[in-house]
């Protein structure tokens, strides 16, 4: 059985910064991180009271670690194409996705292996072979 944790941090664009959004994401106590659009103008003057609550509680540091995982995202869409092959099963797509994140792993690894192996060979002498 798969162990799934509960989410506890939501981290979007801009695209998602609306009223209802924020409601919706707070409402089920996980934290929205959703930089608000126009962040020149004052506190105050931003409509909405949870828009207002994140404008408040908002980290940068923790927005920009949501390029990891766009980055990573890319990287198996471009290596393992971004179309899935599952019909309508739910269970049959959500298997297909995690052996895709598992095979993207492997990848990393069989590479990160090669390199260590040309890393750690001897320089070939070159008198020798003459």
């Amino acid at each position: 059985m798969l162990d799934v944790t509960a989410m506890q941090i939501m981290v979007l664009d801009k695209g998602y910064d609306s009223e209802p959004i924020h409601k919706m994401i707070q409402d089920e106590n996980i934290i929205s991180m959703i930089p608000v659009r126009n962040r020149d103008c004052l506190i105050s003057r931003t409509k909405g009271r949870y828009r207002k609550l994140v404008r408040r509680e908002f980290d940068e540091t923790l927005y920009h670690e949501r390029n990891k995982t766009e980055t990573i995202f890319s990287v198996i869409k471009r290596r393992f194409h971004s179309e899935i092959k599952s019909y309508d099963d739910y269970s049959m797509k959500t298997k297909e996705l995690l052996y895709r994140v598992l095979a993207c792993n492997c990848h990393r690894m069989c590479l990160i292996s090669l390199v260590l192996i040309m890393i750690s060979r001897k320089p070939i002498d070159r008198k020798v072979l003459k």
